[in-house]
């Protein structure tokens, strides 16, 4: 996996202004996950939690 920084990236914005929904890419070293929110906060703390659910699969 390595000791590279999170990157996060805006894959998809929809919806109205007033209710906005954000997806989140998410890569760190080999993990790549997705979250969504309405905030781009949201998104990219539900993308976290993906890939940490994802690193805890993995084996070393």
């Amino acid at each position: 996996m390595g000791s590279s920084l999170p990157r996060y990236m805006v894959v998809a914005e929809s919806g109205p202004e007033h209710n906005k929904r954000f997806v989140i890419s998410v890569k760190a070293g080999d993990v790549v996950a997705e979250g969504q929110g309405h905030t781009k906060k949201e998104a990219e703390m539900d993308a976290a939690q993906q890939a940490l659910s994802q690193m805890k699969h993995i084996k070393v």
